[in-house]
């Protein structure tokens, strides 16, 4: 059976929890408190708890960086990053007051070109860069005409950074290549490993797995909940 969050919070006690869940990335609970005091991202309730996120890792590591806060970053049963700074800081005792009038971790906020990059990529797969739901299809941003839009805005993006990310980032697939990731897929390795052993983004391994028909655009995101 897959850990839940609440797993990892009791195998890690000390540190910020965060759940990688397709695009997003997920915190709960007092943790998901501590996100939304140190980046002001908005707490909503999911079957009875606290939660919060972003589609943006980096920002979230760069505040818990700047605070010195332990933390992991977890999809399924596998720990992805770790990071351990020996504070004796308790979770609970942040001050939302206190953090949120830290102005250079407010600014860590904005958007790069990469980020806005990622979410147009996650619009454009039917998932929603906020949450990771997926996104029915009768909703207007599954409209042909929004989806063009979308797709506009996305190879302008992709012109904007091509020169600025590894050019494997935009390199045509080839059989070999095909193959090794078939065989990477297929022995379990998480889409975070793949992506660094190949030097592509996250969403081109996935577009590229669903294009070799090895996963579909339902079951590539499954993971059991909690009970």
């Amino acid at each position: 059976m897959v850990k839940c969050y609440q797993d990892w919070m009791i195998d890690y006690p000390k540190h910020i929890v965060i759940q990688k869940e397709r695009y997003f990335y997920k915190s709960q609970g007092i943790h998901a408190e501590t996100l939304n005091d140190l980046l002001g991202y908005k707490l909503w309730s999911s079957k009875g708890s606290l939660s919060t996120g972003g589609p943006s890792l980096k920002h979230i590591e760069d505040a818990l960086t700047h605070h010195r806060l332990d933390y992991i970053v977890v999809e399924g049963d596998d720990i992805l990053i770790k990071k351990e700074f020996g504070s004796t800081t308790k979770i609970k005792a942040h001050n939302s007051e206190s953090l949120m009038s830290d102005q250079s971790i407010k600014t860590t906020r904005q958007l790069s070109d990469e980020d806005l990059l990622q979410i147009s990529e996650t619009l454009l797969a039917h998932f929603d860069p906020y949450t990771g739901a997926l996104l029915d299809d009768d909703q207007l941003i599954n409209q042909s005409e929004v989806q063009e839009l979308i797709q506009v805005a996305r190879n302008h993006l992709l012109n904007k950074v091509k020169n600025e990310i590894p050019s494997s980032f935009v390199k045509p697939w080839d059989q070999s290549e095909d193959e090794q990731l078939r065989y990477e897929y297929n022995a379990f390795m998480s889409i975070e490993l793949i992506s660094k052993i190949h030097n592509r983004s996250i969403a081109h391994i996935r577009q590229r797995l669903y294009q070799l028909n090895i996963i579909d655009r339902l079951d590539q995101y499954l993971y059991k909940d909690c009970p």
